[in-house]
């Protein structure tokens, strides 16, 4: 299996504090229940692009979703922009595209360690 680049405990309590069910959050983001339910469970983590998908259905930033803490930025509205375009770039790109974008993050991780 893959990293876990999700924090599932994170997605499902996102989506509960808005009240959404599972297949409320599949019609807002265009992601399959089954996946919701597999990513929630831990048992799959999503590509970039169904990970873009979800944040924006629930108006969160990637990085809400993501295995790391939120962060404070001096410039707030500037910053979710700026999230807010990567996140349009990534639903864009192709699955060998985003393949090679979630490689790059873990390369990025790694050398943290």
């Amino acid at each position: 299996m893959r990293d876990r680049l999700v924090n599932f405990t994170r997605l499902r309590d996102l989506r509960t504090s808005r009240r959404l069910s599972q297949y409320d959050l599949a019609d807002m983001s265009g992601v399959a229940r089954s996946t919701i339910t597999r990513i929630e469970l831990g048992l799959r983590s999503p590509n970039a692009k169904t990970l873009a998908k979800l944040a924006g259905a629930l108006e969160v930033s990637m990085d809400d979703l993501l295995l790391r803490p939120h962060r404070v930025h001096e410039n707030e509205t500037e910053y979710q922009t700026s999230l807010a375009t990567t996140q349009k770039a990534i639903v864009a790109l192709k699955e060998e595209e985003l393949a090679d974008v979630l490689d790059y993050i873990r390369f990025l991780r790694s050398k943290r360690k």
